[in-house]
């Protein structure tokens, strides 16, 4: 899990619900009719085993995520959000599958050329240089076809595959480079629901006869742009 940026907001003398905002952060998104997003609640350990743990608002789009917190803090409310990019579960075992199907092309290519020599040695060269031929053309096609299996989404999952070692960057290169349009929808989402957040606390604070944040208050920082 990368972080790509993060905020937060420590709000003296106020109290809510966290659930309630969680609520009400969603209903803000759906208003906005935000495209292609899942939102759900999950759970994270304050610490380590043992720990509490502590419910966040997740709001996913692809492998990029908002992680909203809300809690009380003493007489004051704290609130934060996190958007990191997401890695997969098991990222070394797809890598696995991936040379494992590799070594299976090189034993047929292995294979081919063992066939091909010893049809040259009885007059039949012509008929194993054929398949290796054949075999060699496949590699590519075989290539090409998984990716766009993965791209229709008819196999395996984007994202995972876009997080794998080695097979993402491949991926990435030959199906899904990047793109003013994938910049500018990435861009879209996280201040979409930036705004959203924003404009729920403002609406609590006010709602309360307490100041609404502005300025720097409602700065995140930023560490990267999603990829």
């Amino acid at each position: 899990m990368q972080a790509i940026s993060r905020w937060h907001a420590l709000v003296d003398n106020f109290n809510t619900s966290a659930l309630d905002f969680y609520g009400m952060v969603e209903e803000a998104l759906k208003e906005r009719q935000v495209p292609a997003i899942t939102t759900a609640r999950v759970r994270f350990r304050e610490g380590g085993v043992g720990s509490a743990n502590r419910e966040y608002l997740r709001i996913r789009r692809g492998r990029v995520v908002f992680d909203i917190g809300a809690a009380p803090y003493g007489n004051s409310y704290f609130f934060s959000w996190w958007l990191v990019r997401l890695g997969p579960e098991r990222p070394w075992l797809w890598l696995l599958m991936a040379m494992i199907g590799l070594g299976f092309w090189e034993l047929l290519l292995l294979g081919s050329c063992s066939q091909m020599l010893a049809g040259s040695a009885v007059g039949r060269s012509g008929v194993g240089l054929n398949l290796f031929l054949l075999l060699l053309a496949l590699v590519p096609v075989g290539i090409i076809g998984g990716g766009l299996a993965v791209r229709h989404g008819y196999v395996l999952d984007e994202d995972t595959v876009l997080a794998t070692p080695v097979l993402g960057w491949l991926y990435a290169v030959l199906f899904n480079p990047l793109t003013y349009y994938r910049l500018d929808t990435a861009l879209m989402f996280q201040e979409a629901v930036r705004r959203a957040v924003n404009e729920v606390l403002n609406g609590l604070l006010e709602a309360q006869g307490l100041r609404a944040l502005a300025g720097d208050e409602l700065k995140p920082t930023i560490r990267d742009l999603a990829r």
